[in-house]
């Protein structure tokens, strides 16, 4: 039983690390966007 809710606590952990990973990648390729769409306005 203790070993279920280790394994399961892992798992959450680790989906919540790879949620927070991918939303800081979209925040930086939308910044990137940004900076490449003013580097072409110029």
């Amino acid at each position: 039983m203790v070993e279920i809710a280790l394994t399961a606590g892992f798992l959450f952990i680790m989906l919540a690390a790879l949620a927070v990973l991918s939303m800081f990648i979209t925040r930086a390729e939308a910044r990137d966007r940004r900076e490449h769409d003013t580097d072409h306005d110029l």
